[in-house]
This record gives C-alpha cells, structure tokens and sequence, in this order.
C-alpha cells in the first residue's frame, strides 16, 4: 500500500470512528409505564440503535400524575438505562436496577420541568453524561426503566417516553465569576507524582478575609493514570478539633474564576474536613493507601461533592475521578470554615429548555458565580492543608532500579 493510499485509508478510517462516536439516535415514543413506585420497574426494550459509541442522553416524558395529595410528585421521579432487562428483584438502589448488566446511567436528580406536586407534567427532562458509555453492534438493546424516590403510598404513570442517545446541547449562556483574590500564599509549581507537601492555615476572621486563598500550578497534566489529592486535617492538640472545613478549587479564566470542584463535611480522626481529588478515582491506588493512614477517610469526599445545578460540565466534577488538572491552568485554593465558603449554590441567572425540535437542549442565560463568606473563623493551630500525589509503586520501584544500575555502572567504570 503507498504512503498516499495509507493516508486516506487512516483518514477514512477516522472519519468513521468519529461518526461512530457522535452519531445522534432518538428511541420512542414509546410507555406508559404504569404503576412506578419505589421498585424500579418498566425494563422497556427501546430496541437497535446503529452502529457507534453514545456517551450523553436526554430522557423527555409525560408524567401522569397521582390521586391524592401525599402520593408521589414529578420531581421524584427518576430513570435507568442498563444493558439488559430488568433482573427478577430489581431492587430500589439509587445506582439503577440489581442484575440488568450495565447501568449507562441512574439520573439522581429531579428533572426540568418537574415539581414537587402530584400535578401533571408534560415534556419534564433530563439531559447529561452517560456514566458508562453505551456501544451498540446495531443488534443489542438497551433498555430503559422508572422508579419514584418517595416510599410512602401511591404510584405514577409514564408516557409519551423519548429517549435521545449523543443529543444537541445549544450552550448560548455567558459565564462570570468573581475576580482573583489580592492576597494569597504562592505555591508555585507542584510537581506531579513528586508532591507530598502539608501546611497549617491560621485564620481568626470571618467574612471575606476568613477565608485562605492558595495559588498553584501542576507540571504535567493529571487524569486517569495520575493522581493528585488536596485535603484539609485535623491538628492533634488543635483547639477546635471538630474544625468543619470547606475546599475549594477554582481555575483562572477570562470571565473571572470558575469552580473545578469543592467539598466539606468529610469525616476523619479530627473532626470534619473536606478534600478534591483528581486523576484515578481508585482509594487504594497510586500509593494513596501510604498517606491515608495518616489522614483517614479524607478519600471519602473524592473530588466534586457539592452539586453544582446549570454549571458547564466541562468546569466542574461531581463524580469520583472525574476531576482533571491541567498544566496549561492556573488554579486557585480557597479554604475556610464551613458557612457557604464553596462557590455559591444558587447561581444567577440561566436557564434550561427543551428544544424545538424535542431532541435538542438549549441553555441560555448569564450565569454568575459566587463565593459565600464563612461566620466562623477556623482559629489558630486547628487545620492543616495537604497535599499528595506521589509515585505509583511500580514507578518508584523502576525509578529506584534505574539509579541502581547506573551506580553499578559507575562503580564498574572507576574500579
């Protein structure tokens, strides 16, 4: 095969995998799924798709309505998309239906459109990642099922269910964030996989001044394969131990900072403290079982705890491992006690509609993001700020063998 014919079969070759990967396919209408209470239910067979990888969706339904008042509401309701049908106990869990293969995703949350009523609702959605991709051979099925979160009496009705695989997302919305603190510790440059770095931070005020601000960048980009971990501790001896701490990162933009990621209320030796954590979402990996003995159970805020409604996917992570960090980024810490520090949860403006067409999201608005002031000061000699990513073993081990031989090497050349 010539270099020229090579090129246009790869070329061709990558058209096609990102036609595969983008393709859009719209399932339905299809339902009712009558009778939905807690126990997930339906298992609907929404049939083929082609050929391709689908990794969003956007779910539009009818919802029924209940009989009496304290039957179930609209925004109760929730769904599950999963490989394969409905097992024989499906069960209740929030991570979608008990043996259905794979869950591609279990919504958590109340959809657009919805209410917290037993009123009629029509075209209420939900749009998003899906959290295990969905790869059709163009033969597989996947299948879609229903359950409401309330567990007293009473059940709903589905209709009129559209189920949208890669849909358009129309982002017109404008973005702001508040400025870069004045006053901050400079951290420079942190080294990834080489960072094992702790310090306190001392703070009597309360409002904006409570809050302590750090300046950072990394050396090289974290995601799946690295891991970096910022977390806050608790001081033995410290004078408040139960300190109640918040985290959190914002990232440096031309519209002001942006929130990556934030926590509190995670539970250790000391009191509360809170932590992000990017790259691999796995607690015992990368070493990370070393410095967590230290520091246990700051992995259990992982990254992104706080939900941040109507945000750009893109910014923030609200999932384990999903936050990333990158070397082209300058990224701010803010840390404080706990009153509203994080980026403030009711943003400014925004909105979201279904588009004209019913396959298709539209969001429009300004956005603007805050960041709330804490009323209690976290004192002094209470907190201490960490920060971890160091060497997965098998590295440090190869590093370690590297600089072995060569001192062999050197000690041959001198004898």
């Amino acid at each position: 095969m010539t270099k020229k014919f090579e090129f246009l079969f790869t070329l061709g070759a990558l058209v096609t995998m990102a036609s595969l990967g983008y393709a859009q396919h719209q399932y339905g209408p299809a339902g009712p799924i009558n009778d939905v209470g807690t126990t997930w239910t339906g298992g609907l067979a929404l049939g083929t798709s082609p050929s391709g990888t689908y990794t969003s969706y956007l779910v539009v339904t009818d919802w029924g309505g209940s009989s009496v008042a304290n039957d179930q509401w609209s925004s109760e309701a929730r769904f599950s998309l999963h490989g394969d049908p409905l097992s024989g106990v499906p069960g209740t869990g929030t991570g979608g239906p008990s043996g259905s293969g794979t869950i591609h995703v279990a919504v958590g949350s109340a959809a657009t459109g919805s209410a917290g009523n037993v009123d009629s609702q029509t075209n209420m959605f939900w749009f998003g990642n899906l959290t295990n991709a969905y790869t059709s051979d163009g033969s597989n099925d996947l299948y879609f099922s229903t359950r409401q979160t309330w567990a007293g009496g009473g059940q709903a009705d589905w209709s009129n269910i559209r189920v949208v695989l890669n849909p358009n997302v129309n982002d017109t919305r404008t973005f702001a964030g508040p400025a870069a603190p004045a006053n901050f510790t400079d951290l420079g440059t942190l080294i990834v996989g080489n960072t094992a770095m702790n310090m306190a931070v001392d703070n009597t005020n309360t409002g904006a001044d409570g809050a302590s601000w750090f300046r950072f960048q990394v050396d090289k980009n974290v995601g799946p394969d690295r891991a970096f971990d910022i977390f806050t501790s608790g001081v033995a001896g410290g004078a408040n131990q139960n300190f109640d701490t918040r985290v959190t990162l914002w990232r440096t933009t031309a519209s002001g900072l942006i929130p990556v990621a934030g926590t509190d209320d995670m539970g250790g030796t000391f009191g509360v403290h809170g932590g992000v954590t990017f790259g691999s979402s796995d607690p015992n990996g990368l070493r990370r079982n070393e410095y967590n003995q230290n520091h246990p159970l700051f992995f259990d805020g992982r990254g992104g705890t706080q939900t941040l409604a109507n945000a750009p996917l893109d910014y923030y992570a609200n999932t384990a491992g999903a936050g990333r960090l990158f070397a082209s980024e300058e990224y701010f810490l803010r840390v404080s006690h706990w009153a509203g520090t994080a980026f403030t949860s009711s943003i400014l403006g925004g909105g979201t509609t279904l588009g004209g067409d019913g396959v298709s999201v539209n969001l429009v608005g300004d956005v603007t993001f805050g960041a709330g002031n804490p009323t209690t000061a976290m004192g002094i000699g209470n907190v201490q700020l960490n920060f971890y990513s160091i060497p997965e073993p098998s590295s440090a081990l190869l590093l370690t063998g590297l600089l072995g031989a060569m001192i062999s090497i050197r000690r041959r050349k001198l004898s």
